[in-house]
């Protein structure tokens, strides 16, 4: 009770606190003197974390519903407001305490503390979010594939550079829309951004899906996914259109 590292809080059959370890008292900010003997919902307040309404732990309501049953409750994420005002996340999980005979003498109400977890979550999806704006947003195509080749993601550019949409690319090989020259001719190079082993940069030409042959700089790298032992790793690509720098040029050089 007093070693590990949640918050432990134990109480009678009524819901009135016994006991408590000193991470439920950082936790709600009673200390067990004080918290002893008061009801459990007096000393943690929750809320919900999306309306901000209060909600009942889950052990009042395993103390209800628990005389004819042997299961605990985990509760969802919860906002606790402590003894001072202050906001913490956590998780709940509670249980009836019974006796040899099977009569309720108690229960007990275990809280993690998951504040910087939650945080963490809520920065990533931010990040995730910001990503996603500024890829469907971009004025070049990127892309992302399988060391196979086949496509796996397809921004709003690339598709329309390709003439696809995102879910036609999906059953597309990336290979089959360079020339195949160019295929030749930088072969080395694929190779290389097929394996990953380092970013590659280099001029193709590709042809669109209705059939027009068009210039482009691609530039990318693999990305190693060693962290999901069920997937492998894939290839990123930027492609930025220069058909109209190609076709300037040659009108500057017939113009010479």
């Amino acid at each position: 009770l007093y070693s590990i590292g949640d918050g432990v809080i134990t109480t009678d059959p009524d819901g009135i606190i016994t006991r408590m370890n000193r991470v439920a008292e950082d936790l709600t900010e009673w200390n067990q003197e004080e918290a002893v003997g008061r009801r459990l919902q007096e000393v943690v307040q929750l809320r919900d974390i999306n309306t901000g309404a209060h909600v009942v732990c889950s052990l009042e309501i395993i103390l209800e519903i628990a005389r004819d049953s042997n299961d605990g409750v985990s509760g969802e994420a919860r906002e606790m407001i402590t003894r001072r005002g202050r906001k913490r996340f956590v998780s709940e999980n509670g249980a009836p305490i019974r006796t040899a005979d099977y009569a309720i003498s108690g229960g007990v109400v275990v809280f993690r503390d998951i504040s910087n977890q939650l945080s963490m979550q809520r920065e990533l999806h931010e990040s995730q979010r910001i990503l996603a704006m500024v890829l469907d947003n971009a004025p070049i195509g990127v892309g992302a594939f399988t060391r196979r080749g086949e496509f796996m993601y397809a921004n709003p550019m690339l598709c329309q550079m390709l003439g696809y949409s995102a879910m036609q690319l999906r059953r597309q090989r990336f290979d089959a829309m360079v020339h195949q020259d160019d295929l030749r001719r930088n072969l080395r190079s694929f190779r290389r951004l097929m394996m990953g082993t380092k970013s590659e940069s280099f001029e193709i030409r590709y042809l669109t899906r209705s059939g027009e042959l068009r210039y482009a700089e691609l530039s990318g790298g693999g990305v190693d996914a060693e962290q999901v032992h069920d997937r492998q790793g894939f290839v990123v690509v930027i492609i930025q259109d220069i058909t109209d720098i190609k076709r300037a040029e040659r009108e500057s050089l017939e113009k010479e």
